[in-house]
């Protein structure tokens, strides 16, 4: 043996009745070097090695799932088996304070002691651990008869359990290690309930972390309703249901009246608290009123569906009622009225997107004319026009009703005018102005947009051509209709080929939600047009629901900033602050894609100074000019 004692064969062999691992090695002893007489065979216990091995590869599989965002109780079982296969005889279990409830993880525990514990409130654990464990040190406690308050047997003598902290000190829950024999708890169970401990806290922490984020990427953090995002999502669910089912929705979206008056003279901080205290009544007539994905937009401006359109009339009713009573902010009484569009699914439209600019346009023809609500109407508006509109605009075209003014866009560092945006108006000889968000929608409605968008780009290609600097930049708002239109490209072309206007003149602007409602279809023809030599921007950008993907996929050009972000910058409560890092994040995410930035509705010289701070280039608004003539563009361009 002193001389041959190197094992020439090496096993690990199961007992599964038993459970046991043996490491078993098997070494040759010989009389002579020729002469092989025995055999040593040698057994290690290595169970507890193999234990602690398949607990930390549970471990590491449950952390890894988590990391990869697997649902919690996915991980947390995994753990507590690993800590099951170190301790066999021992149940694992974990009790989460869920809000104002208990969630009990563990799949040994019997179903009738989940429920038992599951009624227990949360605030009853805290105080458990608040009476042992004040000093919030995360300490092993060990009970014996642990369950003696539940009326059935519980099969449980032993506990030993230690609370969860997260990394702010507040309690997660209980993990506890549970026998069915009175016992002294032995060194190893301490163990292995410590070291999954942090663990598992990390787990869930990350877990938690990971919803607060998921909620505010739907959510509006100053209301709690849902974000244009989530209403995109939640909506878009619905819609396609009632699709499958063949059932009709109404979409509502509502403005506050008034609510700029309270903003400017009493300040943004009250405008906040009115914005939560009409959310919080929104909330509470929900009881009684059929409101789906009760929404805020942005700024004043809320959404909602209801599963019943016959209901539309008692809904606007009830929601104009519920501001009968003022609203007392500070100490003073504030009054405000609400003006509410309605778009029904299928009548009107059937796409979301279509919808929501229904319901808009419809919201505008209620604040207009002083009513509480007004429903869309694809084809005629009699209570304001008093005619067709198809009649009126194909009369706007050929009577030069319509016209463009021209808003500059200038360096943030030196003021100096770099491109210029063509905005198209209409004043109607009776009427007087109309704005392009009320007749865009209907004019997309009636098939109108093709000729529209040819005279716009005729009129704006002959005006640009009459700039003095030849390489100022024109930017052209175009709908999602006219890119898809088979002539698009080619009418773009020809109006800037008859003026002498080179495409790299020309920038072409969709809104970020236009362009997300249909990448696909628009991705092909946009790209023609960069081949040509324009340009594409995404207008409105940080309204819509677009993702780096997006971006990439479409491969743009320029982001035009919305200037719901812009007029809260400088301001020091948190819209200000959210507004700021909004900002700073898209510019740098435009950095990265090497994207030209455009700050749209600078009003200030305070804004002006924080965007040339954060290193925006370019900027527009009424700082630098409202829309100007072709004859007042001029004279600013040659001074």
């Amino acid at each position: 043996m002193r001389h041959h004692t190197a094992a020439i064969r090496m096993e690990d062999v199961h007992l599964p009745d038993l459970d046991l691992w043996f490491e078993v090695s098997f070494t040759p002893v010989y009389l002579t070097p020729d002469q092989l007489t025995h055999w040593t065979v040698v057994l290690r216990d290595v169970t507890t090695r193999r234990r602690e091995r398949a607990f930390l590869q549970n471990f590491m599989a449950a952390t890894l799932a988590a990391l990869r965002d697997a649902p919690l109780p996915v991980a947390i079982n995994q753990m507590l088996r690993g800590m099951q296969q170190v301790l066999p005889s021992w149940t694992a279990v974990l009790i989460l304070a869920e809000g104002e409830t208990l969630q009990v993880y563990g799949d040994r525990l019997p179903d009738g002691l989940c429920r038992w514990i599951g009624s227990r409130s949360a605030e009853q654990l805290r105080g458990f651990w608040a009476q042992h464990d004040p000093q919030r040190l995360g300490r092993t406690l060990t009970t014996h008869d642990p369950f003696g308050a539940y009326d059935q047997a519980a099969g449980f003598q032993t506990s030993t359990g230690l609370a969860l902290y997260d990394s702010q000190r507040t309690l997660l829950g209980t993990l506890a290690l549970l026998h069915p024999d009175p016992l002294t708890v032995p060194d190893q169970a301490s163990e292995v309930l410590s070291g999954g401990a942090g663990h598992i806290a990390l787990v869930i922490e990350h877990h938690q972390q990971r919803q607060q984020l998921q909620w505010l990427a739907y959510h509006d953090p100053l209301t709690g309703l849902l974000n244009r995002s989530g209403f995109a999502r939640q909506a878009a669910l619905t819609l396609t249901q009632a699709g499958e089912t063949g059932g009709a929705l109404a979409l509502g979206v509502l403005d506050l009246n008034r609510f700029k008056t309270v903003n400017d003279s009493l300040g943004h901080a009250i405008g906040d608290r009115l914005l939560q205290a009409f959310a919080g009544r929104l909330r509470a007539v929900v009881g009684h009123l059929p409101l789906q994905h009760l929404t805020r937009l942005g700024g004043d401006e809320f959404a909602f569906v209801i599963g019943e359109p016959a209901r539309m009339d008692e809904v606007s009713a009830a929601l104009s009622g519920m501001l009968g009573e003022p609203f007392t902010l500070e100490g003073r009484l504030v009054h405000i009225g609400l003006a509410l569009g309605w778009s029904v699914y299928p009548s009107t439209a059937a796409d979301l997107e279509t919808l929501l600019q229904q319901a808009d346009s419809a919201m505008y023809v209620a604040k207009r004319t002083g009513r509480a609500a007004s429903v869309y109407a694809p084809t005629t508006r009699p209570s304001i026009f008093g005619f067709e509109l198809e009649n009126a605009l194909h009369r706007a075209i050929e009577e030069d009703q319509l016209s463009l003014v021209y808003q500059p866009q200038v360096s943030v560092a030196d003021r100096r005018i770099v491109g210029v945006e063509a905005l198209l108006r209409w004043v109607h000889p009776e009427i007087g102005n109309i704005a392009p968000s009320e007749f865009i929608p209907m004019a997309e409605s009636l098939g109108l947009m093709d000729r529209l968008g040819r005279w716009v780009f005729e009129r704006a290609c002959r005006d640009a051509a009459r700039w003095p600097d030849p390489d100022l930049t024109l930017s052209i708002n175009v709908s999602v209709l006219q890119v898809q239109h088979p002539q698009f490209q080619a009418t773009l072309e020809a109006a800037a080929r008859r003026h002498g206007l080179g495409p790299h003149r020309l920038i072409i602007e969709l809104t970020e939600t236009a362009l997300v409602s249909d990448l696909a279809g628009l991705q092909s023809t946009l790209e023609q047009v960069r081949a040509w030599g324009a340009r594409v921007s995404v207008d409105d950008f940080g309204t819509g629901y677009s993702t780096l993907l997006f971006l990439r996929q479409l491969q743009v050009d320029e982001l035009k900033i919305d200037q719901s972000f812009i007029q809260d910058l400088g301001q020091p409560d948190k819209a200000g602050r959210d507004s700021c890092a909004i900002v700073g994040a898209t510019l740098t995410l435009a950095a990265a894609f090497g994207l030209g930035v455009v700050a749209e509705g600078v009003e200030t010289e305070q804004q002006a100074s924080l965007l040339r701070d954060m290193g925006c280039p370019s900027m527009q608004g009424w700082l630098i000019a409202p829309g100007l003539t072709q004859a007042e563009l001029l004279r600013r361009l040659e001074s």
